[in-house]
């Protein structure tokens, strides 16, 4: 594999990473957002999820979303696509 495939797969492996993060965020704040616009102030239910949600933000899979994130917006920014 050459230096052109590689940084292709590395795009490839970086978009399908965001992607991913993104749903299974929006699948966990959809409901609890849908929740809190009716109850700002929530429940005990709500206020647990909300810490959950927090430790999720926090995580390593987060972590690797955003720096994948990172390097596509520089990438596109630089005019550097494969």
């Amino acid at each position: 594999m050459d230096h052109d495939d590689s940084a292709a797969v590395g795009t490839l492996r970086d978009s399908a990473t965001v992607h991913a993060v993104r749903r299974e965020m929006a699948r966990r704040a959809g409901p609890l957002l849908e929740r809190l616009s009716r109850d700002p102030l929530g429940d005990p239910q709500t206020a647990a999820e909300l810490q959950e949600y927090a430790q999720l933000m926090a995580s390593e899979r987060v972590a690797q979303g955003r720096a994948a994130r990172t390097r596509l917006g520089a990438m596109v920014a630089g005019g550097d696509l494969p």
